[in-house]
Parts: structure tokens; C-alpha cells; sequence
């Protein structure tokens, strides 16, 4: 079940932000807040191809990890343009 706080979030995003095309987002809070239900819910509904990467960030190292991993998800779904 989605909160109320989620749904005024999700409903903006959808919306406001995503039929513009292209998006990149970063979701960040505390833990157990919804982070995750979030964007598994903004992937669902988001017209293309969409990719998760979940990363707790603690280091440039870590940082450039993440960015890493979402570099190589893009690219296997063919989007290294």
C-alpha cells in the first residue's frame, strides 16, 4: 500500500517531471522511508526502459561504483549513447 506522502510524491513525478522525457533521479533518506517502494513504483510506470540501482553511499569509491553500475545497465538495455 502506497502512503499518502508516496502518492503526492509519485503522482508529481508522473505527472509533472516524467512526461518529459529522459530522467535521471536520486532518491535518498533515511532507511525504512520508502526509497525503494518509491522507485520500484516510478520503474512500473515509466513509459520505456528504466533501470534500479540501489547504493549506499559512504565513499568517492562508493559513489563511483554506483555510477558504475548504472553506466553498465544502461548500457546492456542499449542506451550508451
Amino acid at each position: 500500500m502506497i502512503g499518502k506522502n508516496h502518492k503526492e510524491i509519485f503522482d508529481w513525478l508522473e505527472q509533472t517531471w516524467m512526461p518529459y522525457g529522459t530522467t535521471l533521479s536520486i532518491i535518498e533518506g533515511f532507511p525504512g522511508v520508502g526509497k525503494t517502494f518509491l522507485s520500484q513504483k516510478i520503474a512500473q510506470s515509466f513509459d520505456g526502459p528504466s533501470v534500479l540501482i540501489t547504493a549506499t553511499v559512504a565513499s568517492k569509491e562508493s559513489m563511483e561504483e554506483a555510477i558504475f553500475d548504472l553506466a553498465s545497465e544502461l548500457e546492456v538495455q542499449g542506451n550508451n549513447k
